[in-house]
């Protein structure tokens, strides 16, 4: 239990670093957070499973690199100029923030941790992401750190996504390896 509390109070916390680093113009903050504070969630895996945690979350990192930029692309989610590397333009107006694929990552370690319960529950995964994300960019938008600029589309786009993309992650933690042990239990 008290992995699935740090795991959860560490997800949170990032996501504020994120976020509010975002907002104040500061978007490296989330990256410093993240640097920081997952590696905290390994202390919960034999060592032999570390490297397959670490792909985990970056295998995360990347899927939500990709749909998210092209949700951004597409006009579906923005993103204020302070939340933006070096303000956007060029590059930027395609591919989403960093601080968005540290985001993902996060969520990649909540994966065998906090949100480990769901794995062979897709249907309730897939409910769970539908509702979570677009809570996740709204609470954004409320921090004023994301934009939903086709409002209810918007919110249908991430509820999609999310619902297709939450049970695959499932899918893949299982596939990476059982971290399901904690480490005081493989001892």
């Amino acid at each position: 239990m008290n992995q699935k509390l740090v795991n959860f109070g560490l997800f949170q916390a990032i996501y504020f670093a994120c976020v509010l680093g975002a907002r104040d113009g500061r978007p490296w903050i989330g990256a410093l957070a993240a640097l920081l504070l997952l590696p905290c969630n390994l202390w919960f895996f034999r060592k032999p499973l570390w490297a397959a945690e670490i792909r985990l979350w970056a295998t995360a990192g990347l899927i939500g690199l990709v749909v998210d930029s092209g949700l951004y692309s597409a006009g579906v989610i923005a993103f204020p100029s302070a939340a933006l590397p070096l303000g956007g333009g060029g590059a930027w107006a395609f591919i989403v923030p960093p601080w968005i694929v540290v985001l993902w990552v996060t969520v990649g370690s909540t994966l065998n941790g906090s949100l480990g319960w769901l794995r062979g529950r897709m249907r309730l995964a897939a409910l769970l992401g539908a509702v979570g994300g677009p809570l996740s960019f709204w609470s954004g938008q409320r921090l004023d750190a994301t934009a939903l600029p086709l409002n209810a589309w918007s919110f249908l786009a991430l509820a999609i996504e999310y619902a297709v993309l939450f049970p695959i992650l499932l899918k893949l933690a299982e596939r990476f390896g059982d971290h399901s042990a904690p480490m005081t239990d493989a001892l």
